[in-house]
């Protein structure tokens, strides 16, 4: 099979404010050993986001709380429809997503 006519999914990356996992795909990604066309980050702290924007991708803050865990899921939700992620990849993302 050859991998260059295969299409990379676009791809939404969840992390958390622990680094390790997102700056590992972020490195495979930008070197190409990770076929994907990262298309943003979400994250429910700010840990991340310098990492994030000096990728040029663009991070979006959504915090949660148990009062809040609904409306959260839904503007995540919205975010991966803006974005056109065909696929999400939790990084350590330690949210139970409904």
């Amino acid at each position: 099979m050859d991998l260059r006519k295969l299409t990379v999914p676009s791809t939404l990356i969840a992390g958390s404010r622990f680094g390790h996992c997102l700056n590992d795909l972020l490195h495979r990604w930008r070197t190409g050993s990770l076929p994907v066309d990262i298309v943003g980050v979400v994250s429910n702290h700010k840990d991340m986001r310098a990492l994030v924007e000096w990728h040029g991708l663009s991070f979006h803050h959504l915090p949660i709380t148990g009062a809040t865990k609904a409306a959260q899921e839904q503007a995540f939700r919205g975010v991966i429809a803006a974005a056109g992620a065909d696929l999400v990849v939790l990084a350590r993302y330690m949210q139970i997503l409904s």
